[in-house]
């Protein structure tokens, strides 16, 4: 049998439905009349009839209160059970995003961790770096000096460097290089150098404008350092190792100093006492910028890039260098020895002038030395050298007279030929120049190697 509001499946006897607790309907069908009276049932029949229809109708009713209780009770327990759903949803939901949640923190704790690390690392490794020595010993002693130069140290440095430089070289015979700051002042170029002696740092400047050059010293066979400096009149090259040393040894030039001579067409050939000496290179050291208010660790790394760019000589006289140098050699070498025979033709051309002599008119005087002729005034007490004039190939002379003989004369002259004018005419003779192009005297010439001045003669001495 079925219940008929829900079609849950129910006792054949069921008055209630177990689901929905509806009254079921299972009165027997109408029985015919006819037979009533067989089948109506006795008193005690009916009695425990209705005795059983009311424990039926009790046990039904406790089956219903039970069912209603039990619906009840599984109705809170489902709303508990729900409650309890729900609840659990949230938890895993929070759980859920506290999960989704935590790689976030994770990563953003790991940042901020790394970040701070990362800063704790930077600034310990500046402490570290600027508490830990340049590697090369001597580097460490420079950096050291500027350093207490920058915090108030004596120094011969200007306050404020212009066009600053600092690099380091090598000079022969000294241990650790040496350190040079270039700067400029009143536009003229000065070079302070520093040196190593023991643990101290020595300081050489200079009061006059200096700059360093590398030069080949020709007559000693070598490359070196050398500090130039220079005045109005002259030039002044000395070695870097000669002045830490305290040796006097310096090359001094003159301005535009040379050697020359005239050549038989008479053009000057010469060379310039530098040229002569040295030949320039154009090296350029490799040197950084630098001004004396940098924060010790740019002072710092600034030492070290330039210890990094240091070139010891053999490094920087390459074959480039070798090969100037020889050239240099070479051309100079060609200049000294075409001066060289430019002397000796001149001097091929004197011997054959003093052979020819200087010709005056008809007459030829001798190149050399020419005397008073006393012959006839020797009585008189006049003697040879009272007068005596020397006439050279080059046109330059010499001419000296005594008080005796006139007024007295000490020159150095030059001469040429030209009209004598005596006490009636004019005769071929030459005239004494001095340096100004002034006439200080004039002898005629009469006859060969012999002067006259009308009274009394000079005669050529063999």
């Amino acid at each position: 049998m079925y219940c008929e509001n829900c079609g849950e499946k129910l006792e054949k006897d069921a008055i209630f439905c177990t689901n929905c607790g509806k009254k079921v309907n299972n009165e027997p069908e109408e029985k015919d009349i006819s037979n009533e009276d067989e089948t109506k049932p006795s008193y005690e029949e009916k009695n425990i009839e209705e005795e059983q229809s009311s424990e039926k109708l009790d046990s039904v009713e406790n089956t219903y209160e039970k069912t209603s209780e039990a619906k009840n009770k599984e109705s809170e327990e489902t709303k508990k059970i729900k409650q309890e759903k729900k609840i659990n949803s949230k938890k895993i939901d929070l759980k859920k995003e506290k999960k989704s949640k935590k790689p976030l923190i994770i990563t953003l704790i790991s940042i901020i961790g790394a970040c701070i690390l990362i800063v704790l690392g930077y600034f310990l490794y500046q402490f570290i770096d600027l508490s830990s020595p340049i590697k090369e010993e001597w580097g460490q002693k420079y950096y050291t000096y500027l350093k207490e130069i920058q915090e108030g140290k004596d120094t011969n440095l200007p306050e404020n460097l212009n066009d600053s430089k600092i690099g380091f070289y090598e000079i022969k015979n000294i241990e650790n290089p040496i350190m040079i700051i270039t700067y400029k002042k009143e536009n003229n170029d000065y070079a302070n150098i520093y040196y190593i002696t023991d643990d101290d740092v020595n300081e050489i400047s200079f009061d006059e404008p200096t700059n360093i050059q590398f030069l080949y010293n020709i007559e000693e066979n070598n490359y070196d350092y050398y500090i130039y400096t220079s005045n109005n009149d002259s030039e002044t090259y000395k070695k870097i190792i000669d002045k830490i040393n305290n040796n006097d040894k310096n090359y001094i030039f003159k301005k535009d100093e040379k050697d020359s001579v005239i050549d038989v067409d008479g053009n000057e050939l010469y060379i310039l006492k530098f040229d002569k000496t040295f030949i320039k290179l154009n090296i350029q050291n490799n040197t950084s910028d630098y001004t004396n208010d940098l924060k010790i660790k740019e002072l710092k790394n600034l030492i070290i890039d330039t210890i990094k760019q240091y070139q010891p000589q053999d490094k920087l006289i390459d074959d480039d260098i070798k090969n100037k140098v020889e050239e240099g050699k070479k051309t100079i070498t060609s200049k000294i020895e075409e001066m060289k025979k430019a002397e000796e033709e001149v001097e091929k051309k004197k011997e054959e002038e003093l052979k020819k002599g200087y010709q005056v008119g008809n007459a030829t005087l001798a190149y050399g030395t020419y005397k008073f002729d006393v012959s006839e005034l020797e009585d008189l007490g006049f003697k040879e050298d009272d007068e005596v004039l020397t006439l050279n190939v080059d046109g330059t002379c010499h001419y000296t007279r005594k008080s005796n003989v006139g007024e007295p004369i000490d020159v150095d002259c030059t001469f040429k030929s030209d009209e004598i004018l005596n006490s009636f005419e004019y005769q071929p003779g030459i005239k004494l120049y001095d340096k100004d192009g002034n006439v200080i005297f004039g002898f005629m010439v009469y006859k060969n190697n012999s002067l006259s001045d009308q009274w009394h003669q000079l005669s050529y001495q063999n």
